[in-house]
């Protein structure tokens, strides 16, 4: 899947000059995207798969969402930029450490903010904030979408649902990034939930506990 994901991308983004006509080209890309979905579906299914086994989650430490929040939208930026979206990260740099495997917490975000981007029209607007709240982080993520239909949003997190079930979108998936997500949020300790209303946009937010003084000498033992 990697070598055809990246040899229809040379060929479609005419990286060694123009094919002979747009026909080629064309097909090129859908090859090319095709095979990134069908590449990214497996991918899901792997990550579900180690979850159910409880793999995975062994390096606990403390970690910082603010970090975290940059590294995610500077790796998200080029496919923001491609729709003209703009996100801001509104998360005080000052916010407590939460106890969590880091890279956990990474794919949270990837996939809330891919998810995020995937359901935004073009030159819409996604917020990543974080607040202190009862010990633990909440960390928000907004988006300008059509929003999701009340009835639709509590199985939303369940695998093979989808918010292309909502007429307002032409998006396609599986589903699957959802519940991952809530998944790898409740091995770290946390919740998630869905606040959203169609035409208001949606706002997922997702808790971790604080990284208390004990916790870090448990783990540094």
């Amino acid at each position: 899947l990697n070598a055809i994901i990246g040899f229809s991308e040379i060929l479609y983004r005419q990286y060694f000059g123009p094919p002979n006509s747009d026909k080629y080209r064309e097909y090129a890309k859908d090859i090319n995207s095709s095979a990134a979905y069908l590449l990214s579906l497996v991918e899901d299914l792997l990550d579900i798969s180690a979850i159910e086994a409880g793999s995975g989650l062994h390096d606990l430490t403390a970690v910082s969402i603010p970090d975290i929040a940059g590294e995610c939208v500077d790796a998200a930026r080029d496919r923001a930029y491609e729709k003209d979206i703009d996100i801001d990260i509104t998360v005080p740099n000052g916010l407590p450490l939460v106890w969590a495997d880091a890279r956990a917490v990474k794919q949270v975000f990837l996939n809330l903010l891919v998810n995020a981007i995937k359901f935004t029209p073009a030159s819409g607007h996604i917020t990543i904030s974080a607040a202190e709240l009862d010990g633990m982080i909440a960390v928000m993520v907004t988006d300008t979408g059509p929003g999701i239909d009340a009835a639709l949003i509590d199985r939303l997190l369940e695998p093979f649902s989808t918010r292309n079930q909502n007429p307002f979108t032409t998006e396609k998936g599986w589903g699957l990034g959802l519940s991952i997500t809530k998944s790898l949020v409740e091995q770290l300790g946390g919740t998630i939930r869905i606040n959203s209303a169609l035409g208001q946009g949606t706002t997922v937010t997702f808790t971790l506990p604080l990284a208390t003084e004990t916790k870090a000498a448990v783990g540094a033992a």
